[in-house]
């Protein structure tokens, strides 16, 4: 797609409204309810594109727009050729620093997203970088944590892996989609403990 083409759209309404003010017919959607956050129940209608988190009192918190299934024959196909090692067949999807959790499970709520409406070739890579004055087992928690609620949402186990990219200046989480079979994406050079 050309640069700047929007691929989704994850909004959030200023003015709570009730999902019962929808007129929402709930059965063409999958109910998921998180089990790290159960007072928040996700519907989701991948053949539209289309999800809403609703509170326990009924709030629509975030719609939710991405690829629909008839949108899925436009996803780039990986291209197969094993002389190619230097090429990691990674795309990075996302990056973020501190967030509140329910900004972080937004983001990876994209990323499941992504994972689920790709082949089972298609691999998640979850690197994470332990902040400076943390604690070391920081940077191992926050990827688990991570891994744990993309298993929630639907991804397999067999296709998240967590990398411990060493100690930054910030805590830092890198999202990567990669081909199975290629080089994975590899962390950025940690930053020498003297500077800390």
């Amino acid at each position: 797609m050309p640069v700047g083409t929007v691929i989704t759209l994850d909004v959030h309404s200023k003015v709570p409204q009730q999902i019962s003010a929808l007129k929402l017919d709930t059965s063409q959607y999958r109910k998921v309810i998180n089990a790290h956050l159960p007072s928040l129940t996700r519907y989701e209608n991948e053949e539209r594109g289309e999800s809403l988190t609703v509170s326990s009192g009924g709030f629509v918190t975030e719609y939710f727009y991405g690829p629909s299934t008839k949108d899925f024959s436009l996803r780039c196909q990986p291209q197969q050729n094993p002389s190619k090692q230097s090429h990691t067949g990674s795309i990075k999807f996302d990056e973020y620093g501190m967030l509140s959790k329910s900004e972080e499970e937004a983001r990876l709520n994209d990323f499941a997203f992504q994972l689920k409406a790709s082949e089972k070739t298609v691999l998640g890579y979850i690197l994470v970088y332990g902040g400076s004055g943390t604690s070391g087992n920081e940077a191992h928690e926050r990827g688990t944590r991570a891994k744990t609620y993309l298993i929630s949402r639907g991804v397999e186990a067999t296709r998240l892996f967590i990398v411990d990219g060493g100690p930054r200046n910030e805590s830092t989480v890198e999202l990567f989609l990669t081909i199975e079979g290629t080089i994975p994406p590899r962390p950025r050079p940690p930053i020498p403990q003297d500077q800390f």
